[in-house]
């Protein structure tokens, strides 16, 4: 699902008309989500606790939260996939669902999987071998220093 979901970002790198210091500061912003994902992971896998998987779980939920903010910029999904994202995000079980991180992260990883999923197949990206969230990681830092430039990232439209 990862590496399916920067292959939708460069796709739509490609295709997109909006400016690409927009879309350089967009794609910065989701590295930063990926990263922080990949740490609270990190953290829960050296010390297996409670609370180290509460914050892997918000971490994932922040992932969330940054496709929905970004999807204007980026057009990551096709409408009706935004709007499921959208609805996602804003709904109350998803608020809910914060007093339990386990069940949290597993509707989480589903719901995003089924996005990422179904747009590859929109877009018609080849099936994917499922690989480890660090190597989808780096393929979007790859693309970042390959295709972004320091001033589009970080200067002021």
């Amino acid at each position: 699902m990862w590496t399916k979901l920067i292959d939708i970002v460069e796709t739509r790198w490609h295709e997109s008309l909006t400016p690409k210091q927009n879309l350089a500061k967009a794609i910065n912003t989701l590295y930063g989500a990926m990263f922080n994902c990949h740490i609270a992971f990190q953290y829960f896998e050296n010390d297996q606790n409670e609370q180290n998987f509460a914050n892997f779980a918000f971490a994932v939920d922040g992932m969330i939260s940054t496709l929905k903010n970004l999807h204007p910029t980026l057009k990551i999904f096709d409408q009706e996939l935004a709007d499921r994202l959208n609805n996602y995000a804003m709904g109350s079980d998803r608020i809910a669902a914060m007093s339990n991180p386990r069940d949290l992260v597993k509707s989480q990883i589903r719901f995003l999987r089924e996005l990422v999923d179904e747009e590859s197949n929109i877009i018609g990206l080849p099936e994917e071998n499922f690989t480890a969230f660090r190597g989808a990681k780096d393929q979007l830092s790859k693309f970042i220093s390959t295709h972004l430039t320091m001033s589009e990232i970080f200067e002021q439209p």
